[in-house]
């Protein structure tokens, strides 16, 4: 849609087709007229749901419109944020996260919408970027308490403490979490952006480096335990990549993270080496 230029219903208008063309590829997917009918009744059900949060959004819309509460909100996130352009956002995507609990993904986001993505305009955030910044916290919003639908489900299944399984979660998605902001900063990743062909792959590049970077510091581990000098560093490093620092900075960050793997490379291999060269225990048959 962002890239064609096409309208939200122009492009699902033309998707119905695409599929019932492509559903002929193959004979035991076929596309009779029976069951288009059961789809597009499959499809007006699925609908109530969104229909009704779209409702809700209105209303919420309504009463942001009328009380200019998203004035006021833009307002407290400058002075709250002092000035500062991260700081802001990360505001931001608290209340998006904050005003996401509890609510499926498109009610989340018609919901959020409304307050958080006006900030982001005059923040001087593209509308493409803000309103992606937003839906993305509203979908993070699952998995993060102390509402997190997703975590408390998988808690049932799991027969354990529902904050416990929520703040793995933030755990484990916490680069995830964090995508948002690469995007904010480095907006050739979504490839919608008139950006040079190699920023796009550079930003690819440090990004995939920075979430992985991330990730090994959050765990603590590569082939081996990590100590807490070098798990912040994986960390400072991986922040530091997401950030509109010079080549500089880049280069040095992208240095440590390289020595950090590097070494633990080394550690592992001596570990094997050690069990592999270490003598089996004899086995000879005692003689009487």
């Amino acid at each position: 849609v962002a890239v064609l230029m096409w309208s939200p219903v122009t492009a699902a208008f033309i998707a119905m087709f695409i599929t019932i063309a492509l559903s002929f590829i193959r004979r035991e997917t076929w596309m009779t007229p029976k069951k288009i009918y059961k789809a597009l009744a499959k499809g007006a059900e699925d609908s109530l749901t969104i229909i009704v949060a779209a409702a809700g959004a209105g209303i919420v819309v309504g009463a942001v419109a009328l009380t200019g509460l998203s004035d006021k909100l833009t307002v407290l996130i400058y002075d709250l944020a002092l000035g500062s352009f991260v700081l802001a956002l990360i505001l931001a995507a608290i209340v998006t996260l904050i005003m996401g609990m509890a609510l499926p993904t498109t009610a989340a986001y018609l919901v959020v919408v409304a307050l958080a993505a006006p900030s982001l305009y005059r923040l001087g955030v593209m509308p493409f970027l803000a309103h992606f910044f937003v839906f993305y916290y509203a979908t993070i919003s699952a998995i993060t308490p102390p509402v997190a639908l997703a975590a408390y489900a998988a808690a049932s299944i799991a027969k354990d403490d529902p904050m416990k399984i929520g703040f793995t979660a933030v755990r484990l998605g916490f680069a995830a979490i964090l995508t948002p902001f690469i995007l904010i900063f480095k907006p050739g990743l979504l490839l919608v952006i008139q950006e040079p062909l190699p920023i796009i792959i550079e930003n690819i590049v440090t990004a995939f480096i920075a979430i992985y970077a991330i990730a090994l510091g959050i765990e603590g581990f590569y082939k081996t335990n990590m100590n807490i000098i070098e798990r912040f560093a994986l960390i400072g490093c991986g922040l530091l990549l997401f950030a509109p620092t010079s080549l500089e900075i880049d280069v040095l960050s992208l240095t440590i993270i390289l020595l950090v793997v590097i070494v633990h490379r080394r550690k592992f291999k001596k570990s094997l080496n050690r069990v592999s060269g270490s003598k089996p225990l004899n086995n000879t048959r005692l003689t009487h």
